[in-house]
């Protein structure tokens, strides 16, 4: 995700233009803004629901025997990952807790 929103040395957020910046750009980044920010909010999510699906799990073992280090359900039998040459390829998300894995893959990776 691109930012479109700065933090001044105090922490305050603002969208980071400057005096000199012509309005109709000041408004546009401002309507940017204010999409993004209804964007986030139709996703009915809190932050801290949204920082939940950030990686907090990642598969552990070997490609035809691994499992979620977060509910401990197997790759093969839980995920039925896909095949890629002689190996597996196990998901981005486990199927059966839904834990983001800092290890997975899709198929077109």
């Amino acid at each position: 995700m691109e930012r479109i929103t700065q933090r001044d040395n105090n922490g305050f957020p603002h969208l980071g233009f400057s005096p000199d910046t012509p309005q109709a750009v000041i408004n546009h980044m401002a309507n940017e803004a204010i999409a993004l920010l209804a964007a986030y909010e139709d996703t009915g999510l809190t932050p801290k629901e949204v920082m939940s699906l950030t990686v907090n799990a990642e598969w552990i073992g070997d490609n035809f025997d691994a499992h979620c280090s977060q509910c401990g359900n197997s790759a093969i039998d839980g995920c039925l990952p896909g095949k890629v040459g002689n190996y597996m390829v196990m998901s981005k998300f486990c199927p059966s807790c839904g834990a983001k894995m800092r290890n997975g893959k899709s198929l077109s990776d």
